[in-house]
């Protein structure tokens, strides 16, 4: 009898140790959100442009462009870049400060905590999960994985402590009914990541995977589940170890979601949301069109949503249902608007700049002191490629596609240009006098600038090369050339290099009708292209 009672004893000691645990443990997350939020807040009110601003702060003048879609999915938003490291610094203050503070519980405490307590979830992340293919435990929880059920688990817990940066994010009484591993594209570079669904809301957990038992570890602790070489050395690329974050969303915050194609395989989805912003995921191991329909199950309004008005962030117009070819056929959206709605249409992203959108070169005419619209060799001939528009180019082009059959026998080898009109190199050098393009830039050419002389200075020298001198170059515009004229000044006083001809390379060189001004040359050109 008294044998049995130690038992019970210490069994009670430790189940109130384990519940006592993880009540601090969540006092802890709950803590540093809320210092989180605040720094973000305070730096926000306080910073240097902020309505409490202190105008006499040493700040660098550093700007980066946001990813905020505005009209017509306009990316005109720039922060000052020092907003942004102090953010990322304050982040790393915080979590650091949530690590030092190690609280964990047992597995085994905690479901029988869970059972015993008529509270119902003590834990954000307990509870149910659906049974995918592979036939997992529907009683194991989400995160904290199930390899020792026992009271000394909590030595492998500390192996990964963030994994408390996603019980920060959770909403209260969460439960996480579904998981998968995703590759979280932006730019040239991808994450490994996780993608969680809850009851109200789904996050995104980036530089976490799931283990082979569908538990969530930091890229640290855990070996990489992509299987696919190119993803995993995308993903792998540049990563430093120890910026592991998760976002939460809600599932009514979605505007809408487009199936897309990564790699040229059908396998990401881009959810955008209301607020004007983009996540753009690649479901490497998972079945990219059930993901979707669980995210239509929480969100039925997605299923019948295609690209329309509201896709491209413009005024609807009234007159009945027309497609969109009948309104720009009207006059009802600009020759912009409608570009951009075929390059969504087309799958383009500005979330991926492998499939960057694209805009057509539409002026021939860059060296005169005006432009004279009237006159036809002012525009370029948009019946013809690139690399047709002169006869000289085309013959080239048609020789160099015969000599290939001639030489080599191989039809398949054939072709008349040998680079793209479009790819993530072409993007950056256009925009790599604004971040974060330069870094993306510099991370392309091997940690560098490229030779000045071949970088992006002109826009008369950039047509010509693409147009009539350069067999190698047949390179189109982006959307920016129509609407963003900071892209054209080096505001961030970055060091490109000098040209052979003694020429330090700082704004773009812009065509004489333009009078050096990038707002006239970004008004001349959108009005030009209309």
């Amino acid at each position: 009898f008294v044998s049995c009672m130690e038992r019970y004893r210490r069994t009670g000691q430790e189940l109130y140790a384990s519940l006592y645990k993880n009540h601090v443990q969540m006092l802890q997350c709950g803590y540093s959100k809320a210092a989180k939020d605040w720094m973000i807040l305070e730096e926000q009110l306080f910073y240097k442009r902020g309505p409490w601003g202190d105008a006499s702060r040493s700040l660098e003048p550093r700007w980066i462009l946001d990813c905020y879609e505005g009209p017509s999915r306009m990316r005109r938003r720039i922060q000052h870049a020092n907003t942004r490291a102090t953010m990322m610094r304050m982040k790393s203050e915080v979590e650091s400060f949530c690590m030092s503070h190690r609280f964990y519980f047992s597995l085994a405490c905690f479901l029988q905590i869970n059972n015993a307590i008529s509270q119902g979830e003590l834990m954000l992340n307990g509870a149910e999960r659906e049974t995918d293919k592979k036939g997992s435990d529907c009683n194991q929880l989400t995160f904290f994985p199930a390899l020792h059920e026992s009271f000394h688990s909590e030595d492998f817990l500390e192996l990964c402590v963030e994994r408390q940066i996603i019980l920060q994010e959770f909403a209260e009484n969460e439960k996480v009914t579904f998981r998968c591993s995703v590759a979280v594209v932006q730019g040239h570079t991808a994450l490994e990541g996780v993608l969680l669904f809850g009851k109200e809301h789904f996050y995104i957990c980036e530089c976490f995977v799931l283990s082979p038992l569908e538990e969530v570890y930091c890229t640290r602790h855990c070996l990489s589940s992509i299987s696919d070489p190119f993803i995993f050395s995308l993903c792998h690329k540049d990563h430093a170890v120890g910026d592991q974050m998760c976002s939460c969303y809600s599932y009514h915050d979605i505007k809408e979601i487009h199936l897309m194609r990564f790699l040229l395989q059908e396998i990401a989805l881009e959810i955008f949301f209301k607020n004007g912003y983009s996540r753009f995921l690649v479901f490497h191991d998972s079945d990219r069109n059930k993901i979707f329909k669980r995210f239509c199950s929480f969100q039925p309004a997605l299923k019948s949503k295609g690209i329309t008005e509201e896709s491209l962030n413009i005024r609807k117009h009234s007159g009945g249902e027309k497609t969109m070819l009948q309104k720009w056929q009207k006059r009802e959206i600009s020759n912009f608007d409608y570009l951009m709605y075929l390059n969504t249409l087309a799958g383009r992203s500005y979330n991926d700049y492998m499939q960057y959108p694209v805009f057509p070169w539409v002026l021939a005419d860059y060296h005169s002191e005006t432009l004279n619209l009237t006159n036809p060799h002012t525009f370029r001939d948009l019946s013809k490629p690139m690399g047709a528009q002169t006869v000289e180019r085309k013959r080239k082009f048609i020789q160099r596609y015969n000599e290939v059959e001639k030489c080599e026998g191989d039809l398949s080898a054939q072709c008349h240009y040998c680079t793209h009109y479009s790819s993530a190199i072409i993007v950056a050098s256009y925009l790599v006098r604004m971040e974060p393009f330069t870094q993306t830039f510099c991370s392309l050419q091997g940690g560098s600038f490229d030779v000045a002389d071949r970088m992006f200075h002109s826009v008369k020298s950039t047509w010509e090369s693409a147009s009539r001198d350069n067999m190698s170059d047949v390179r189109e515009l982006i959307p920016e050339f129509f609407y963003l004229p900071e892209f054209l000044t080096n505001a961030n006083h970055f060091e490109l290099g000098c040209m052979q001809d003694g020429t330090v390379l700082g704004d773009v060189q812009l065509p004489p009708w333009a009078d050096g001004d990038p707002h006239k040359f970004i008004f001349l050109h959108r009005q030009v292209s209309e």
